[in-house]
This record gives C-alpha cells, structure tokens and sequence, in this order.
C-alpha cells in the first residue's frame, strides 16, 4: 500500500485550514498568550468543552484521556515484566534473562527489601491473588509531583465496564492530585 495523501474532492470530518484567514488562530498564542489568549483561557474552554460532552464520553473514554494528559507521569506497562523494566530504569543491569542469575536482580530485591518477585509486587499494591494472574494484566503506572508511583492492575482479557474505567480513572486523578498528609500512610508507594 502507497503513502496515503488526502481526496481534496472527498470532505474531511476535521475543517480545513484557510491560510488566507487573518484572523485564524495561531498555535503558539494560545499556548503562550501573548494579549489574545492565554493558557487558562485555552483550558477553561477544554474544561467547558469536556463539560458539554461528559454524557459522550464512556469510562474507557475518560480513562485514556486522562493517561494521555498526564504524558509521562503515566506509563502502561506489561504486568509480569513491570519489575524488571522498572529496575533497569532504577540503574540495575538485567539481563533478557532476568532470573538467569546473572545481572544484578538480588541486589535489587535487597535494596527494596524483598526476597523475589512476588513480594515486589505485594509490596508495590499487587497481592497475591492478582499476581497470579498478572501475566494477563497490564499496570498503569503514574508517578505524581513528588516523584513517587503507585501502580494501578488491570485486565487485558477483557475490555473495562464503564463504572471500573471511570473508578480507575478517578483512583489515578485521586493518587496525582492528593497532598502529602493523604499519601503519609500509603505504603504501595515506591
């Protein structure tokens, strides 16, 4: 199949840009203002618009906007080999082979003050009935402004119900946005 490049004969569902429009709006003087626009005005509108269109917006809806909004604070990860990319970005050498026994896994399991993998995952929120079947899950992984994580397991199998995406998304809303004081006692936090 060819690069695809657009009908003009065919209508788009997005408008045209008229770059004769001297009054069309400009990127960057929405992000940054400049006596136009500012960026509160910008996500005041956002704010109103996803107002207007709650009722259109399904748990699952709500659930990857609010991941794509938190850009890099939020990750969506392979359940069983979470650990191990999470310990390679922590400055571990692990090998392809993790459990091989080469690489630096027993340290990391001593640093975290674990034995092995399933009580890394009890320690971080993953008890021992959804380890069993973690294989079959993903984790969402957010970090929030105090740079620390919470990771969140949810199915692969299966697509989430409305009600379970919208709590998901309200439990990753809750954990970024909570205050010091909330999070003192949380020990899944790593």
């Amino acid at each position: 199949m060819g690069d695809w490049t657009p009908d003009e004969a065919k209508p788009t569902p997005f408008p045209r840009a008229d770059p004769d429009r001297r009054d069309a709006v400009h990127a960057d003087k929405m992000v940054h203002g400049d006596g136009e626009r500012g960026r509160d005005e910008v996500f005041g509108r956002f704010h109103r618009l996803l107002e207007a269109k709650k009722d259109a917006l399904s748990g699952d809806d709500i659930l990857h906007l609010v991941i794509a909004v938190l850009g890099d604070r939020a990750t969506v990860n392979d359940g069983a080999e979470f650990i191990y990319r999470y310990a390679r970005t922590q400055g571990y050498d692990i090998p392809p082979y993790p459990l091989a026994g080469c690489g630096q896994i027993k340290e990391f399991f001593h640093d975290n003050g674990v034995r092995n993998v399933p009580e890394w995952y009890d320690r971080i929120g993953i008890g021992p009935e959804a380890y069993r079947t973690l294989h079959q899950k993903n984790l969402i992984v957010v970090r929030n402004a105090k740079n620390q994580r919470k990771a969140f397991a949810v199915d692969t199998v299966r697509a989430l119900p409305d009600d379970e995406a919208l709590e998901l998304a309200d439990a990753i809303m809750s954990f970024v946005l909570a205050d010091a004081q909330t999070l003192e006692g949380d020990s899944t936090l790593f």
